[in-house]
């Protein structure tokens, strides 16, 4: 990167307190997460600015016949006490949809086809990891129904998993113990929305 156009991106950065979505294209395409923050931090911005991210998430929802319907979610290995839904940032050159299969298959060793996806939603929410450091994802969500308990092959970003249902979603959602499993909150009323519908249709 040239002296001059180094110095404007410094500049720009510092004066946007984030990096944008635009400024990952133009300036950083194929750099990961970790690189862009050292980047920051050897240019003298605060490695901690929120870096605009485009993700996927999964939401697996299984329906067993005579059975509460459940949506599996995971305890993430990086953020004490978290559960969320399965998914991960969208690479270079990959479609919403093809990075929703890939991050399945990575987390969960499950290997599905484009046609088993339903579209959900679009969910934007700001994380912060345990290292400082931010986010901001803006997330293309898919549904994947199931009508039997899958097997699962966990990968090194999970500690395990959890199945949500009507009956026990709520108890993940008590803030006032610190050491207890909680929903991330950006996904609560995702999830509450599914299993609400769910119930309506039974009766």
């Amino acid at each position: 990167m040239k002296d001059l156009v180094q110095q404007q991106l410094v500049e720009k950065i510092k004066k946007e307190k984030s990096v944008s979505f635009d400024t990952k294209e133009k300036y950083f395409k194929g750099k990961s997460f970790k690189e862009i923050r050292d980047w920051l931090e050897k240019n003298k911005i605060d490695r901690h600015l929120p870096i605009q991210m485009k993700s996927t998430g999964i939401v697996i929802l299984v329906s067993v016949p005579n059975e509460s319907d459940k949506i599996l979610v995971q305890i993430r290995a990086d953020e004490a006490y978290k559960i969320g839904i399965f998914g991960g940032g969208i690479e270079d050159n990959e479609t919403s949809i093809e990075a929703a299969i890939r991050e399945i298959k990575e987390e969960t060793g499950l290997e599905i086809l484009e046609e088993q996806l339903d579209f959900l939603e679009m969910n934007e929410h700001d994380l912060e990891y345990s290292n400082g450091d931010k986010a901001h994802y803006v997330a293309t969500v898919y549904l994947l129904k199931l009508t039997e308990y899958p097997f699962i092959k966990l990968d090194k970003e999970s500690s395990g998993v959890i199945f949500l249902s009507k009956e026990n979603y709520k108890d993940f959602m008590d803030v006032t113990n610190i050491n207890s499993l909680k929903l991330s909150e950006f996904w609560w009323n995702t999830i509450k929305k599914i299993l609400d519908k769910k119930e309506k249709e039974k009766k």
